[in-house]
């Protein structure tokens, strides 16, 4: 009976907390609370709000004229292909599947070119290994933020400081083969200037006990 009740009140908490707004002069006002894991269909007036269960809050919601993003990386918004003329020599490079191989140890030069583009690189690093990645040389006025994902594309650490400040990611690989790192521009793109990254991977550190023998007295 008791185990019934525990497993009933995430649910009604969910519906509590899940609120829908109606449509106000200027736009529409969406709050959305969920607790992972929960699920079930939430109505009101025009809108409807479907959520499922032991899914990550990611996709795309549409309805009439409207479209709710969410997602697991920043920014919400899905990201936007460069143009012809973006100077970025590691194009197309805008999702898991073009991730460009990169060898740790390399210095990357290269352009967020659109507002909300995504730059993917991959990178193949053994496990208990110490991955270290490193995102300077932002242009001024801009944000751009910095992740990393698991060989199961899953999001394992980030850094997303506020405007043009070094982004820095150190992370200890929990399993061996390839890594992922994301350069998401937050804020503004430039096709002048471009950014720094750099990944560095360092082999486990052991404590080494030597032995100490000795003559019994």
């Amino acid at each position: 009976m008791h185990k019934r009740l525990w497993l009933f009140v995430p649910g009604f908490l969910f519906l509590l907390t899940a609120v829908v707004l109606a449509q106000t002069s200027g736009g529409v006002t969406l709050p959305w609370w969920t607790f992972d894991g929960g699920g079930g269909r939430l109505s009101g007036n025009a809108f409807t709000l479907e959520g499922t269960i032991g899914q990550p809050d990611a996709g795309t919601l549409t309805g009439r004229s409207y479209t709710l993003y969410g997602g697991f990386w920043a920014p919400s918004v899905p990201g936007t292909p460069p143009p012809s003329g973006c100077p970025d020599t590691y194009e197309p490079n805008d999702s898991f599947r073009q991730a460009k191989p990169i060898r740790p140890g390399t210095t990357v030069h290269a352009y967020i070119c659109t507002e909300g583009e995504q730059d993917y690189y991959a990178f193949t690093v053994g496990a208990a290994q110490n991955i270290t990645v490193l995102l300077r040389d932002i242009p001024s006025g801009q944000d751009y933020d910095l992740y990393l994902a698991d060989p199961g594309e899953t999001q394992v650490a980030s850094s997303n400081r506020s405007g043009n400040a070094d982004e820095r990611i150190d992370y200890t690989s929990t399993t061996g083969g390839t890594y992922y790192v994301v350069v998401t521009g937050y804020s503004g793109h430039s096709t002048t200037q471009a950014y720094t990254l750099n990944v560095n991977v360092q082999g486990p550190r052991y404590r080494m006990y030597v032995p100490v023998v000795g003559k019994k007295k």
